[in-house]
């Protein structure tokens, strides 16, 4: 479970992560490996939320700040499921066959693969996610395929796509 602030959310980061947590905690006898946020604006708060949830229960929960590329790689080798809103969920963990459940707006507007279920930062919604990426379970690895043409394949998705930003962005104007 990665999760980092959502920063465009009116939703106070408290509440977002007091949300998933509780939606996590209907999954007693789950084996979940947290890993800290990023230094983004209120970063530290998820952190400390993480681990006095994992407190709770260690038994089959542990917070890790970091697990490196390799480490992670391993986990998604093994993972049922990729829960939170990290851009790894969107990238990397279909390629290893995980579903995902990714959390609240932080992606909103990446392409992604259809492992990948979206869900808002509600509790009942997180768990009825979480519940359907397990009940869906694995797919077989997907990083040694060869996808044929996929030139022919991307331009054929960029015929309908829609391609909107998620973001607004104003560019100053400089003077000298």
């Amino acid at each position: 479970m990665t999760y980092h602030p959502e920063t465009r959310s009116s939703l106070p980061v408290e509440e977002q992560i007091k949300r998933l947590l509780l939606a996590l905690d209907r999954f007693p006898s789950a084996t979940m490996v947290f890993t800290g946020a990023n230094a983004d604006t209120d970063g530290r708060i998820i952190n400390e939320k993480m681990m006095e949830f994992c407190a709770l229960a260690p038994q089959n929960r542990i917070f890790v700040q970091s697990l490196g590329r390799k480490r992670y790689w391993g986990m998604l080798s093994i993972a049922d499921a990729v829960i939170g809103n990290s851009s790894s969920g969107i990238m990397e963990a279909p390629l290893f066959g995980v579903p995902v459940v990714n959390i609240g707006r932080r992606q909103e507007g990446r392409l992604h693969d259809d492992l990948v279920a979206d869900c808002p930062c509600k509790m009942d919604g997180v768990e009825a996610a979480v519940r359907h990426a397990l009940s869906r379970g694995r797919l077989a690895d997907r990083r040694s395929k060869d996808f044929p043409a996929p030139a022919a394949l991307m331009a054929e998705y960029l015929k309908t796509a829609t391609l909107s930003p998620a973001k607004r962005f104003h560019d100053i104007p400089w003077t000298e």
